[in-house]
């Protein structure tokens, strides 16, 4: 019976599949986010803080276009509770698939190369807590789903699993 149990549990916890693009006009990161089994409702949050840094970033800022589909491409329904987080209705479904950009608004910073978050035409960097955002409320592995351009040169490999919390 323990062992039903603990198999139900593992089977209705949520898994997030992050996916990185980049347009042609490079104008920001193209995020997408694939919840397998999301709560009901699914509150997404981006991080305000910069591990290390001891300071706040404000990421919400840089966040547009949040959009969610069901796993048949149905719109879902996504209201903004706070600046810093997303809350979407599944309506049900075992998979949804979220989409959103984040990049500076600016273009002129956001083309200067820094140690923390920029894009170019011939290079980049991906800040975790200014691009991803977690699941309110779950501890869980969730596997990014690096896609580099075939002329991109990655300096450091993408992780194969990044912890939310």
């Amino acid at each position: 019976m323990l062992l039903v149990l603990l198999l139900a549990l593992q089977s209705s916890t949520p898994e997030l599949y992050y996916s990185v693009t980049v347009p042609t006009d490079r104008s920001a990161y193209l995020v997408e986010v694939q919840i397998t089994n999301p709560p009901s409702p699914s509150r997404l949050v981006i991080p305000n803080w910069a591990p290390g840094a001891y300071r706040l970033m404000d990421s919400w800022q840089n966040i547009r276009d949040v959009a969610a589909v069901s796993g048949a491409g149905d719109p879902l329904p996504v209201h903004q509770d706070s600046p810093t987080s997303w809350v979407i209705d599944p309506k049900g479904n075992a998979r949804i698939t979220v989409r959103y950009t984040a990049g500076l608004r600016d273009s002129v910073p956001w083309r200067h190369p820094n140690n923390r978050w920029f894009l170019r035409a011939t290079s980049g960097v991906v800040d975790g807590p200014r691009t991803f955002v977690y699941l309110d409320g779950w501890i869980i592995s969730a596997r990014p789903g690096p896609r580099p351009a075939p002329s991109w040169i990655s300096a450091k490999p993408a992780p194969t699993r990044r912890r939310c919390s």
